[in-house]
Formats: C-alpha cells, sequence, structure tokens
C-alpha cells in the first residue's frame, strides 16, 4: 500500500476515545493528549493492541517536539506493517492534526493546504504562533527525523535531529 492509501485509510484521527471505542478495528493507538486516563487505557491494554501517550502541552510555548519525533517514528513503522492507527488528542482538533500533518510532510515534503475537517494545517498554524519551530526550522527537522529513520540510526535520535535543524536548540 502506497502512503496516500494508508495515511487515507489506515491512519484515523479522533478525539479521546470513550467506552464505545471498538479497539479491535486498530493495531495501535497513540495518544498526544496531556492527559492519561486510566480507565480508557485499561481497556485499551487489555485489548491486543500497541499503545503509546507522547504527551503534547497546548498551554507551554512548546507544545511538544519531543512527542512529535517520537509520533513519527512510530507512524513510520505502522506504516511499514500496514497497521491501522488510530491516532487522539483530548479534543481531535490540534495537537492529533498537527502530528498527523507532520507526518504527512515528513512523508511527502509537501504541506497538506487544510487538515481532514477543513480546518487550516495546524502544523503551519502552530509555526507560525510560536507553538512549535518557525515553519523552515520544523521541516528541516521533519526531514532529518525520515532520513534517521530511513537509514535506521534511531540512536542518533531526538537530540540529534534537533541539534541539526533548530536554532535556539
Amino acid at each position: 500500500m502506497n502512503f496516500i492509501d494508508w495515511h487515507s485509510k489506515k491512519l484515523v484521527v479522533g478525539r479521546y476515545p470513550d467506552e464505545k471505542f471498538i479497539l479491535k478495528k486498530y493495531d495501535v493507538v497513540i495518544n498526544v493528549s496531556d492527559e492519561l486516563r486510566f480507565d480508557i487505557e485499561k481497556m485499551i491494554k487489555r485489548k491486543v493492541c500497541d499503545t503509546y501517550w507522547f504527551p503534547m502541552n497546548e498551554k507551554k510555548r512548546d507544545i511538544g517536539l519531543n512527542s512529535i519525533y517520537a509520533a513519527m517514528v512510530v507512524l513510520y513503522e505502522s506504516e511499514k506493517q500496514n497497521k491501522k492507527v488510530y491516532l487522539h488528542s483530548h479534543a481531535g482538533l490540534n495537537r492529533s492534526v498537527t502530528v498527523a500533518c507532520a507526518y504527512y510532510y515528513m512523508r511527502t515534503g509537501t504541506h497538506k493546504e487544510q487538515s481532514r475537517n477543513g480546518y487550516i494545517n495546524p502544523l503551519i498554524a502552530n509555526c507560525s504562533r510560536g507553538y512549535l519551530p518557525p515553519k523552515a526550522e520544523m521541516e528541516s527537522f521533519l526531514n532529518i527525523i525520515q532520513e534517521t529513520i530511513k537509514k535506521n540510526v534511531l540512536y542518533l535520535g531526538l537530540d540529534y535531529c534537533k541539534f541539526q535543524s533548530i536554532k535556539n536548540f
């Protein structure tokens, strides 16, 4: 399956799941909300799916380059294995969509003009508002992440990617 098909069919972006959440649909669940609800997490863990929590905080100046880096690695591995992913934040409108747009850029080198729900691309918006590095630095950061993932040199990791791309690291 090519990337565009995987991104549109296997990557689902949404809000924090509730009790009606059907886990058997997903192989991987990624939470980028700044909260971890243990009732939902226990439900997810009981089912056989991989779960990750990479908290992003919308109340701080840097909403989470570390979390974006980690999510890029998990999304890339999930795509390679053709797994279905549920990527969520609290409301499913900013953080999770930002990560999805970052992954889209990392894989294609282009920005989506709008998110799936028709809003301006939140990755670009968060760069403009100062919650993430300026757009050019963020693009460089994502490109370097992809290079390290493709070369399978993850031991260089987050600090290397930041050092190579973010001016005030």
